[in-house]
């Protein structure tokens, strides 16, 4: 669940329409093209997380397999990452905050539509602190709060997706705008890497930088192809 939780996130629900405006209907390419490549590396780390469940592990690999140097780059540049992660949600949700119909929602974006304003930067401050202490405070209480955020970050998407499709699915909009991939495939790498494909499905990081934190981490994270784990059994 909390691998789950940290793929439906801002990624995808910004990254959708970033990477439409990039590649039009290609877009879905794109995804794909994400998952695979992501889904591989994913493996990778799910076999080592399995055999070295290590908390933070991420940033520990390097050093494991390539001494302290590549370990103080790969160290540095995931905490980067991940003390990054909980601003850039507060500022999607209280972005995503202005379509609601009150009043004071409306003015959490500035005149131009992409910087917060004062009480937008108020929002956001208070989110990140409030989802700082629910990390703080304990894993447990992590799991459990993730668990409900993550049934209902899936549920309601999938809800809305099955409307809008049910309501009217036109497969003419995949030609209507100069054909399936109107600015060419190349587009479709740029969509990759600079949309929020990427981004969207890193949450698999999460699994294996609290792997050992699990009951049974071989079988927690451990991979489908893994045989010989020694943590598998």
């Amino acid at each position: 669940m909390i691998g789950i939780g940290s793929i439906f996130g801002s990624g995808w629900l910004f990254g959708a329409g970033a990477a439409a405006q990039v590649a039009g209907p290609a877009a879905l390419v794109a995804w794909v093209i994400g998952a695979v490549f992501i889904g591989m590396i994913a493996m990778s780390y799910a076999e080592v997380g399995a055999a070295y469940p290590i908390p933070g592990g991420m940033a520990r690999y390097g050093h494991l397999s390539h001494g302290p140097v590549l370990g103080f780059v790969t160290g540095w540049a995931v905490w980067i990452a991940v003390a990054s992660l909980i601003p850039i949600e507060s500022i999607a949700a209280t972005q995503y905050m202005t379509s609601w119909g009150f009043g004071w929602a409306k003015g959490l974006v500035g005149p131009a539509g992409h910087q917060l304003s004062a009480s937008g930067m108020a929002v956001a401050l208070a989110l990140t602190v409030a989802l700082w202490l629910t990390c703080y405070w304990s894993v447990q209480l992590l799991a459990r709060a993730n668990t409900v955020l993550t049934v209902v970050k899936f549920a309601i998407p999938v809800a809305a997706v099955a409307a809008l499709a049910a309501s009217g699915f036109h497969t003419s909009n995949f030609t209507a705008q100069g054909g399936f991939a109107p600015y060419g495939w190349p587009a479709v790498l740029t969509a990759v890497t600079t949309c929020g494909v990427v981004f969207a499905f890193n949450g698999f990081q999460a699994v294996v930088n609290l792997g050992g934190a699990a009951r049974n981490p071989g079988r927690a994270i451990r991979s489908p192809w893994s045989v010989r784990s020694p943590w598998a059994w």
